[in-house]
């Protein structure tokens, strides 16, 4: 399961380039901790991310960290906290717990 997370995390990269957002910090971090670990700091951090606003800004709060916890074959990695701060993030942001618009 965390080598999947790893390579989920590294197939997002490609869209977000695509959208004109290169997170080089967000991506060293990947390549220094790997995936879950670099999820996890982000998470316990106690302000979200400004990655995150730019993604937000986008439109692509779907490829954060929040939205990946989230993500039902990745829950059992994050601790309840971790997982109620996903999710109070993404709602923050106008994103339900599933990562979808509130709106759509």
């Amino acid at each position: 399961m965390k080598a999947n997370l790893n390579g989920l995390y590294g197939n997002r990269r490609k869209p977000v380039k695509k959208h004109g957002y290169n997170p080089t910090h967000f991506v060293r971090m990947l390549d220094q901790h790997g995936a879950l670990d670099t999820a996890r700091h982000l998470l316990k951090s106690a302000e979200p991310q400004e990655g995150q606003f730019t993604l937000w800004k986008k439109n692509l709060l779907h490829l954060s960290i929040e939205a990946l916890a989230l993500d039902p074959r990745f829950q059992p990695l994050f601790s309840s906290e971790e997982l109620a701060c996903a999710r109070q993030r993404l709602e923050e942001l106008g994103y339900s717990a599933t990562g979808k618009k509130e709106d759509e």
